[in-house]
């Protein structure tokens, strides 16, 4: 029945109820992003995918992974973004998958224990520059450690 009210991108795979006090951000045990890309320019797609042109997927995996684990991830949140830790930003990514979807299509599915406001989607605009060949591996791994000096060189 829930499943029927989402839209079609979105399923209940299951439902349990909540404590009484359980808050979404504080209690939650982890998120789930997926990112669905495409390299077509087919009108259909752009609907559904986010249309990036070629892609070498070798260095979109390379750059992806250099996120995955325990880092401050400033250089790649928004600024103005407000979350419920007064600003901490550390954050641990438990781990990146990307999946060939056939057609030159690929989504990215992200699995973290909390991001910081739009820090996924800034991630994931990084690591596309870097597989289109704006950024190398190099300053993409500055920019995390956070010594590439003012946040807004960041591309994503």
């Amino acid at each position: 029945q829930l499943n029927r009210m989402l839209p079609d991108d979105v399923r209940v795979f299951d439902v349990e109820r909540a404590p009484e006090n359980w808050h979404v951000v504080r209690d939650s045990l982890g998120k789930r992003y997926a990112y669905r890309l495409c390299a077509s320019t087919d009108p259909l797609d752009r609907r559904h995918r986010a249309a990036c042109g070629d892609l070498d997927r070798r260095r979109l995996c390379r750059a992806l992974d250099v996120f995955v684990g325990d880092h401050d991830f400033r250089a790649f949140t928004n600024a103005g973004g407000q979350d419920d830790d007064g600003g901490h930003r550390v954050r641990r990514i438990r781990a990146i998958d990307v999946v060939d979807e056939g057609r030159d299509d690929v989504r990215i599915v992200i699995d973290v224990d909390a991001a910081s406001y739009r820090m996924v989607r800034n991630v994931v605009g990084a690591a596309i520059f870097v597989a289109q060949g704006h950024l190398d591996l190099d300053a993409l791994a500055r920019l995390l450690r956070g010594d590439a000096g003012d946040r807004r060189d960041n591309p994503a």
